[in-house]
């Protein structure tokens, strides 16, 4: 993987110099644009630790989203991409404890799922080294306005049970 990383960094600094103008300079070329932005979500796996005790926490889960940006040049090639994009996520957890001292159950598992609004507020910079080859690295804050989220447990212990919550209700 080291070698591969190597060999594209190499293709990187022998790029001809015309094209490294456009990197460090005002380009006149950056016009602001309307785009659409689809993307799909991966849950990653997480595990908890804490006290030398260490649990899988999250199981994999997926989602997509899709929705509009502005491309706002600033300077140069740097630039401010705000957009809005609706969103549905889910994820999930298991073989967890739940339940009081005196009734824990055993191989439970939650699946959690969203729905909402995504505001990203992103500065990015895009590298131009052909006309048709371009690499954007962006960054900023991305905020969630949940709409709609469901978590259901789901328990095998004692009798099966199953138990489906609203996650923005009063409770």
């Amino acid at each position: 993987m080291k070698r591969i990383i190597m060999a594209m960094l190499a293709i990187v600094v022998m790029t001809d110099l015309k094209a490294q103008e456009n990197i460090v300079v005002n380009n006149p070329d950056n016009t602001p644009y309307w785009g659409i932005r689809v993307n799909y979500d991966y849950t990653i796996p997480g595990s908890v630790k804490q006290g030398g005790v260490g649990i899988d926490l999250f199981k994999g889960g997926s989602g997509f989203s899709v929705g509009a940006i502005y491309n706002l040049p600033i300077i140069a090639n740097l630039y401010f991409e705000p957009g809005i994009s609706l969103f549905y996520d889910t994820y999930r957890t298991d073989d967890i404890m739940v339940g009081a001292d005196d009734m824990m159950f055993n191989d439970t598992h939650i699946t959690y799922s969203q729905f909402g609004f995504r505001i990203p507020l992103m500065f990015g910079y895009h590298f131009d080294f052909y006309n048709s080859v371009r690499i954007n690295v962006m960054t900023g804050p991305q905020f969630g306005i949940g709409l709609s989220g469901k978590e259901k447990l789901k328990g095998y212990q004692i009798e099966d049970f199953d138990i489906e919550d609203d996650m923005y209700s009063d409770e």
